[in-house]
């Protein structure tokens, strides 16, 4: 019997060998010292230095074996992989790693990406747009900026970087005006259109109450004809309501509540 047992005991160490757990790729490994707070580039990303920034980024992630997840080299697994929730992880480790590489101001725009390869994505496409218009414009013959000019070239592009989504018709058509307004003219042309938002937002809240309003006064009465106690009687929760009244010595409001 002591024979079998020890046979058993053999045999489940040999079959608990033989099920080794699958091996984690470097790629979506991270280490004790990693967290979404950390910073990888000394200069972060303030609308100006792009090329500088890219390249020192990149080298950073290369160095932590994260390139990949930004050049399209891993792709997401599909859901029933076994890998899938660790590289959902690691992805969204990037993408702060990224974030916390851009100036506050830049990154808001940014928050609502699904992966860091899309971040790294649509910062190059609006950099790109940026700068070729600013090449359209610095390139005319025979012109020469003044610093001042340089200064407002640099904070606009800062401010339009800063602008979410949807503000991308009017980012783009700041970039196509030749010249380029002040940093204050973009401001109030944003300014202006963030109120008109606002007022139609408020024009369909009102158009909602009246709406509300006209239901409420479809019938005489002042109350909706589904609710009326003459039609379907009186709820037991209003008896109670009205005894409860009448025992404290005041007298009973009708009340007709619309679900």
């Amino acid at each position: 019997m002591a024979t079998e047992g020890a046979n058993h005991r053999n045999v489940a160490v040999a079959s608990s060998v033989g099920r080794r757990e699958p091996e984690v790729p470097d790629s979506l490994q991270l280490h004790g010292g990693d967290h979404p707070g950390m910073v990888l580039v000394s200069a972060p990303f303030d609308g100006s230095n792009f090329l500088t920034w890219r390249r020192s980024l990149i080298i950073a992630l290369r160095a932590k074996i994260k390139l990949g997840f930004i050049n399209g080299r891993y792709t997401i697994p599909e859901k029933t992989s076994d890998t899938y929730e660790t590289w959902i992880r690691v992805d969204s480790m990037v993408i702060s790693w990224i974030l916390n590489a851009i100036s506050k101001r830049i990154s808001k725009a940014f928050l609502y990406t699904k992966s860091s390869r899309q971040l790294w994505l649509d910062l190059e496409e609006r950099v790109s747009h940026a700068n070729q218009s600013l090449h359209l414009w610095t390139g005319t013959c025979g012109f020469t900026r003044t610093k001042a000019e340089d200064d407002n070239l640099t904070k606009l592009v800062q401010f339009l970087m800063g602008l979410n989504d949807s503000y991308d018709s009017m980012r783009n058509q700041i970039l196509v005006m030749n010249p380029f307004p002040s940093i204050n003219s973009a401001y109030s042309m944003v300014l202006r259109v963030e109120r008109q938002r606002l007022v139609n937002m408020q024009a369909a809240d009102s158009s909602e109450g009246v709406a509300l309003h006209t239901k409420w006064n479809e019938n005489k009465g002042g109350h909706a004809k589904d609710t009326c106690f003459k039609i379907y009687g009186v709820p037991k929760w209003y008896k109670s309501l009205k005894d409860h009244k009448c025992k404290d010595g005041g007298q009973a409001r009708g009340y007709n509540i619309v679900m």
